[in-house]
């Protein structure tokens, strides 16, 4: 018979000795395979047609369901993934002829060590998906099994590494220096203006795209009622994690393995880091921490937000937007007269160039002016602070962004004050646009715009989630990733006293 390779994953006891088995397909074997997809075709056509059956809402509770169980797929296919990614490596190494494997006797050595190391990954990716029953109600549970079944996409394989480089980044020594880069202007700012500890516990901080959570903690570790906001799954299951079944230097990481270009040493290449370099659970008593999951726009535009927060802190956070002159004004909003909105980072606008997405992409010249307009005054701006995103210290590619520090106060009588807000809907989303033109793609763009599609056009319901603590992934190209969806959702988390 034909035969195929099938990747054995052993257990991190078992690891050293990691094989390829072969195995022996017979034709029943293949006509039983035939049998079985056939099966799922069926099935799926079955599902189609109670899909279209179903509301608004349950089609948004599946939707969203479903993407949930994406994120688990490719966390949980993480370490077959990476295996198969390395065999063929190591494939094409051994095809070199003997006398010029000889020269390189250290590359199969170093094929071992990361197969130990992705083992080890692994499990921390096994701790990471534990427990996300808290994420969904039980009826979607099921949806989130049988969508675990499917193999994920590279794009979603690709993000599972960038987790691990922002669990480095925000949780770890490691990722120290880009903290005081990116988070140590802000937190400096907040210590500033509100020196007085004691009386931070009655001022309320919001942290809008706060990634893995660091800077939402920091803030909650300076005294202050501290609220973080993500959009990721990827990023909400590895900080909840973290944050909630964590303990100090308790985990051991490899973030940077799969960097196989512009490796200077193999040591660079093969180091660990140990994370999380605080205790998650050592915030001062007076603070409280807690974590709002969902779209900004959507969970943040409701009038019961309003006037609500003192200060609204945002790293690398307002060129997500496909429109960044609706934040500006949803965080008008949410100030109280007096109030500031703190921020850092570039313009990077992650919907450029992307098929069928709205991207209004403005100079800071243009931008300046949208904050007068939303009651956003400037009193402090700076310029070309620099700053790196889940680098690799010791790689042969190095980027810095050139960032801008702005600290505005919310003044009244601004010309935004004039409208009356309107409640969030699709449009809102897309940028504000009430008429829209659609282009039809190239064939050649076929397959981008349905994986566009499949990553920012999902919807889903709002549900409270409990205990949940994370801005952006970055993989090893220059560019930032677009932000993951938790489809299109505005899952929010109720405050709570971190115990």
């Amino acid at each position: 018979g034909k035969e195929a390779y099938t990747l054995h994953l052993l257990s991190a006891n078992e690891h050293s000795t990691t094989m390829f088995k072969p195995e022996v397909v017979s034709d029943v074997q293949r006509q039983q395979r035939a049998i079985n997809e056939q099966f799922q075709r069926e099935l799926e056509k079955e599902q189609r047609i109670k899909y279209d059956l179903m509301s608004e809402e349950e089609k948004n509770q599946q939707q969203e369901a479903e993407h949930f169980g994406d994120i688990v797929s490719a966390y949980n296919y993480y370490g077959t993934h990476s295996f198969e990614r390395f065999a063929r490596k190591e494939a094409d190494f051994k095809r070199l002829i003997p006398r010029y494997q000889n020269l390189m006797p250290g590359f199969l050595p170093r094929m071992s060590d990361i197969r130990t190391a992705i083992v080890k990954n692994h499990f921390f990716i096994r701790q990471v998906t534990a427990n996300t029953e808290i994420f969904l109600n039980g009826q979607a549970q099921n949806i989130v099994r049988r969508e675990k079944e499917k193999l994920p996409t590279e794009h979603n394989m690709d993000k599972v590494r960038s987790t691990l480089r922002q669990c480095s980044r925000d949780w770890s020594s490691e990722g120290f220096p880009e903290r005081e880069q990116c988070y140590g202007p802000i937190l400096n700012e907040l210590k500033e203006r509100f020196p007085i500890f004691e009386e931070r516990q009655h001022l309320r901080v919001l942290n809008p795209g706060c990634g893995m959570g660091r800077l939402t903690w920091e803030i909650a570790n300076l005294g202050f009622q501290s609220q973080g906001n993500e959009f990721s799954y990827f990023m909400l299951l590895a900080s909840h994690m973290i944050l909630n079944r964590s303990q100090k230097d308790q985990h051991t990481l490899y973030p940077f393995i799969h960097e196989t270009t512009n490796v200077l040493k193999i040591s660079h290449q093969l180091r660990q880091v140990v994370l999380p370099d605080v205790d998650p659970y050592s915030l001062p008593s007076q603070s409280k921490f807690s974590m709002s999951a969902g779209d900004f726009l959507e969970v943040y535009s409701e009038k019961e937000n309003f006037g609500m927060w003192d200060v609204v802190s945002a790293c690398f956070f307002i060129d997500t937007a496909h429109n960044v002159i609706q934040y500006f004004e949803c965080i008008s909003r949410i100030l109280k007269p007096g109030g500031l909105f703190i921020n850092f980072g570039p313009l990077l606008f992650h919907y450029a160039d992307m098929p069928n997405e709205l991207s209004i992409e403005i100079s800071y010249e243009e931008l300046r002016p949208t904050l007068e307009y939303c009651g956003l005054k400037i009193v402090k701006e700076e310029f070309d602070l620099p700053s790196k995103y889940a680098s690799n210290k010791y790689s042969m590619l190095q980027m810095t962004y050139r960032c801008i520090f702005l600290v505005c106060v919310r003044v009244p009588d601004a010309p935004i004050d004039r409208l009356e807000p309107k409640p969030f809907d699709e449009s809102v989303r897309q940028g504000g646009v009430t008429n829209t033109v659609s282009v039809e793609p190239s064939a050649a763009q076929s397959a981008d715009n349905e994986a566009a599609h499949q990553r920012y056009h999902e919807q889903s319901d709002r549900r409270d989630v409990r205990d949940l603590h994370h801005h952006h992934s970055h993989s090893s190209s220059p560019r930032r990733e677009h932000p993951e969806s938790s489809s299109a959702s505005s899952l929010s988390t109720e405050s709570h006293q971190h115990q």
